[in-house]
């Protein structure tokens, strides 16, 4: 392959991973089922890191501790 050809690749790879993502942002249901590494690529933490900060944040408020 030549330059030009592997530019064009790499933008239609980019292209395929940005319409994915918008995918999963649109549904939740998906984004449950999706890998730790695709939350990250989103910007939202892993499952397992929601349930720790959820329970944090649950114990932290019976603490008296401001959201």
């Amino acid at each position: 392959m030549n330059a030009e050809q592997n530019y064009r690749l790499l933008c239609e790879i980019e292209a395929n991973r940005a319409m994915m993502l918008q995918v999963y942002r649109q549904n939740p249901q998906l984004l449950i089922l999706a890998e730790p590494r695709i939350h990250l690529m989103i910007g939202l933490p892993p499952p397992e890191a929601q349930k720790v900060f959820a329970e944090a944040d649950s114990k932290a408020s019976r603490c008296g501790f401001p959201d």
